[in-house]
């Protein structure tokens, strides 16, 4: 291929992001491992794939990859419609692959469920880790399925259609409405553009571990200026309207509620008058967990609420006199209830475990990968060379400690002692899995070759 080329297998390989394991998940247990990626470097179908530590158990052969879904397989019955409301979250989340481009699993891994073309799908993922790729089942929704979730314990998924939050239970296909929007600027399950477009929250729904309630946002977009976007490529097509906040001009009015499977919510509380951005949420085994910013961007509070009042309790506050960074996975608590923050502490962005700092000087955090028990991983950036990102550890009595090795960016999950590192280097992209018990194994990656090879040559300056 000639230079010329270039262009042509940037548009094919999307910028070179087909091929490369994503959306990592690994079990409670940490016996298996599900990714998503496409069969190679310029195939834009993605594919669920597997590892499970059984597999080549007592035959010297290894833990082995398995396709464990496929859409391109007969099951599938060929491409529909995207929902708008899909379409804008894939935008946001930067996803221009087709096929399988998210998914939710149970706890155990056992069963995963993901939407393909506005259908919601589930997938007993448990039968072995010799099986061949499984057959789907179509599970009854509504039409148009955004977002769909599965609860910690496999029993029953919660998904987006037309701003209306919808549960089904997987073992008889019952379904109920749980929340539905009041009027047609209003959402529920959904995440605001600021939270998805700025924040990097891209969800507005979380299962409590018990899979009998959620915590779910309310957007009512009715404040927000309306926009009108053409498509220069179709200019008979109408122009589409667009709730855009743009700045200096009035944001989404954002609540957040605890929705019980009877059809009972509760409110959560706090002062939204100050504090109307809701940066992060999840939902623990302490129960739900939220941080709240001000408008200018200088305050942060990370509260904890009560599931059956709404009342929230003030844990830690961030304040900055520009602006408060936020980190990705954060707040976060260890099983033991840590509060897990990053602050700026004496010019570094430290990782903060219960109050105190747990990184030296000069390490900067650039986000909380995961929490496994009491062990917190994070990425971050050496000031001595801030062209790498490496995955770390720290563990309570045994400091903080690298888990990958390659000069890079890494990022990585971990659970049950099974830590899963995802890199980029110069010799392309990857996965590395190590186990607990000592067992390893490689995920490929399937990228293309570029056309066109940089020769780099690193200067340190200053």
């Amino acid at each position: 291929m000639a230079i010329d080329d270039l262009p042509r297998q940037l548009a094919s390989t999307k910028y070179f992001t087909l091929g490369i394991p994503h959306a990592v998940t690994v079990s409670q247990d940490g016996g298996r491992v599900l990714f998503l990626r496409t069969r190679g470097g310029e195939d834009p179908v993605t594919c669920l794939w597997g590892l499970d530590l059984a597999d080549g158990a007592g035959d010297g052969g290894g833990v082995r990859e398995r396709l464990i879904v496929d859409p391109a397989a007969s099951w599938h019955f060929g491409p529909g419609d995207v929902p708008e409301a899909e379409r804008v979250r894939r935008e946001r989340a930067r996803e221009t692959a087709a096929g399988i481009v998210a998914y939710s699993a149970d706890a155990a891994c056992q069963t995963v469920v993901f939407a393909l073309d506005g259908r919601l799908w589930v997938l007993r993922a448990g039968d072995g880790p010799r099986a061949p790729a499984g057959v789907p089942e179509l599970v009854p929704a509504a039409a148009g399925v955004t977002d769909p979730r599965i609860d910690p314990t496999g029993q029953r998924v919660a998904y987006v259609a037309d701003g209306a939050l919808h549960v089904t239970e997987l073992a008889d296909g019952t379904g109920r409405l749980l929340s539905a929007p009041e009027h047609d600027d209003v959402s529920y399950g959904l995440a605001e553009h600021v939270a998805a477009e700025s924040m990097l929250r891209f969800r507005g729904y979380w299962w409590a571990p018990d899979g009998e309630r959620l915590l779910a946002a309310r957007v009512d977009n009715s404040p927000v200026q309306r926009w009108w976007i053409a498509d220069p490529a179709d200019p008979d097509r109408p122009p589409r309207a667009i709730r855009y906040p743009a700045a200096g001009t009035a944001n989404a009015d954002v609540t957040l509620h605890v929705l019980r499977l009877d059809g009972g919510r509760t409110e959560v509380t706090w002062d939204r008058g100050v504090y109307e951005y809701v940066t992060a949420a999840e939902w623990d085994s302490h129960g739900p967990l939220l941080s709240v910013q001000s408008r200018d961007q200088r305050a942060v509070m990370v509260l904890g609420a009560d599931a059956a009042t709404g009342q929230t309790t003030l844990l830690h506050t961030e304040h900055d006199e520009a602006w408060v960074e936020l980190a990705p996975g954060t707040p976060a608590r260890t099983s033991a209830g840590d509060l897990v923050t990053v602050s700026d502490r004496d010019g570094s962005r430290r990782l903060v475990v219960g109050g105190a700092a747990v990184t030296p000087d000069g390490l900067h955090i650039d986000s909380v990968s995961g929490i496994d028990g009491e062990t917190v991983y994070c990425t971050a950036t050496d000031e001595r060379d801030p062209t790498d990102r490496h995955l770390w550890r720290y563990e309570p009595g045994q400091g903080l400690s690298r888990c990958s090795a390659e000069p890079g960016v890494h990022d990585g999950a971990a659970e049950g002692g099974t830590v899963v590192v995802l890199s980029r280097t110069e010799a392309g992209g990857g996965a590395a899995v190590a186990w607990r018990d000592g067992t390893r194994a490689a995920i490929a990656s399937l990228e293309a070759e570029p056309v066109l090879k940089p020769r780099i040559t690193w200067l340190t300056l200053g």
